[in-house]
């Protein structure tokens, strides 16, 4: 990697290159330094966060909007730094991290994080085996506080149709109520879908879904103020 040629890139990607936190010295001097990187994706390697460099550089950064560490090893410790730094970044806006090691403490961490973080609009956390239904619920109950969370992808626990069903709910009534809040929205667009997730909450009833209640975080009630096409 030369600073040169990526320190001006609006987009870094860095995919399946076999990067581990020993390699990470340029991108933690780009993420100090560059006022231009949008992007920075860094899936597939062996990245841990552990040491706390690359994340200490992402909480003072101001221009990062998407963060991709997805398919690395990341675990609890990692996501310890890396919960600090999006407490302190008020700009990114997605995080993808499927596909790593977290945990319950993880998962806890996060949640702390989104309770506070107000820049943040997706985050993606599937296939990440070690977190229960202890973490994903401090993980839901965290997001349904959040007014800025849009979408949110969590895989729910293995071998439970039950609650495969119920996110998958959670995650209609999200993309439902959100097409519902647009500013152009005619009237009768509204009404059908209110009707729509109506009907998707009364799923959520009837699978007793309470457990894992996150859909209530995009309750049409919560109405965003609109003209008529």
């Amino acid at each position: 990697m030369d600073f040169d040629s990526l320190a001006h890139k609006k987009r870094i990607q860095l995919v399946d290159k076999g990067l581990k936190d020993a390699d990470m010295d340029m991108l933690v001097r780009i993420l100090s330094e560059s006022t231009s990187m949008l992007a920075l994706i860094l899936g597939k390697n062996q990245i841990t966060l552990a040491d706390g460099a690359f994340c200490r550089a992402l909480a003072t950064n101001r221009t990062l909007l998407v963060l991709n560490l997805h398919c690395n090893n990341i675990g609890d410790e990692g996501i310890k730094h890396l919960a600090k730094a999006i407490k302190a970044n008020q700009h990114l806006q997605t995080l993808h991290l499927n596909g790593n090691r977290i945990g319950d403490k993880g998962a806890s961490y996060l949640a702390d994080a989104f309770a506070k973080n107000k820049s943040i609009r997706k985050v993606y956390l599937k296939n990440n085996r070690g977190i229960t239904d202890v973490g994903a619920q401090k993980l839901t109950g965290a997001i349904k506080g959040n007014k800025t969370v849009t979408h949110f992808v969590l895989s729910p626990s293995i071998g439970s149709t039950k609650k495969i069903r119920c996110s998958q709910l959670f995650q209609a009534i999200f993309r439902t109520a959100t097409l519902r809040n647009q500013v152009k929205m005619k009237d009768e667009e509204i009404a059908r879908k209110d009707q729509e997730i109506a009907s998707l909450k009364a799923q959520l009833t009837s699978l007793k879904c309470d457990e894992f209640a996150i859909g209530e975080i995009t309750d049409p009630s919560n109405k965003r103020p609109r003209t008529h096409g």
